[in-house]
């Protein structure tokens, strides 16, 4: 349906504020940037103001160093290059570790696709109002029962499959990344190193969940030490590590 070199993802009931699309553009000029975010209001079915969505970031160019590989700007808020998007078959996406009988989200495709690919450029200002519905996936606020399911499906996951998903989605992103080469990049900042070391922290955690759990113990606490739990998102962070550590005793 796009005929641009900018691909711009809209929800039909959604509305775009009238200078989004300039301002996406503008950020183009720029040849580094791939892909473009922005906050969001959200609004009732009705079009009152709830509440706001967006990244804890301030306006400006972020590469994947800079980032949580697993934040997520969602798709009604992504305008990206047509020719990154076009770059990789769809297919090639990894299983969506938070969805795992689907292929990754297009919106989290579309991410990982414009980070590797070069910078994203990210404006603070809300250019959209995303219209909350009761079945949406999500909203402005959780209520403190949605919270605590929330943390509850979490642990009552097989928490090894879950990782090993994560684990599986770096590497072939670690792969994939390796088409975007930017040799300009020191090889710390390239996407995929980024990527590899994730795997391999992945990896670390994978071992924590043996039937043994003196050894889970052991291992966890290992992990704990060697920066196996190390992301940018401080609250993901210490959700990770709880949720691994409950897991351990309440594991069959």
């Amino acid at each position: 349906m796009c005929s641009g070199d900018l691909i711009a993802f809209c929800d039909q009931d959604d509305i775009w504020e009238n200078d989004k699309l300039e301002r996406a553009q503008k950020s183009f000029f720029d040849s580094k940037i791939a892909i473009f975010g922005h906050a969001s209001k959200l609004i009732t079915e009705k079009g009152n103001i709830i509440g706001h969505h967006g990244l804890p970031l301030q306006s400006g160019t972020y590469s994947i160093a800079d980032l949580d590989p697993w934040d997520l700007v969602y798709g009604f808020s992504i305008v990206i290059k047509r020719s990154v998007w076009n770059s990789v078959d769809s297919n090639d996406r990894p299983t969506d570790p938070f969805c795992r009988t689907e292929k990754l989200s297009h919106d989290r495709w579309a991410y990982f696709l414009g980070t590797a690919a070069g910078s994203m450029a990210y404006d603070s200002q809300p250019l959209a109002r995303y219209r909350q519905h009761g079945n949406n996936v999500f909203g402005s606020k959780k209520s403190r029962k949605n919270r605590i399911l929330e943390k509850f499906h979490l642990i009552s996951i097989d928490r090894g499959e879950y990782i090993n998903l994560l684990l599986q989605a770096c590497c072939s992103m670690s792969k994939i990344s390796e088409s975007f080469l930017n040799e300009e990049l020191d090889i710390y900042k390239r996407p995929s190193f980024i990527y590899l070391i994730l795997s391999k922290k992945y990896k670390n955690r994978l071992s924590i969940f043996s039937n043994n759990k003196l050894h889970s113990v052991l291992k966890f606490l290992r992990c704990l030490l060697d920066g196996s739990y190390q992301e940018k998102n401080i609250k993901n962070k210490y959700k990770e590590i709880l949720c691994d550590f409950i897991y351990i005793f309440i594991k069959k």
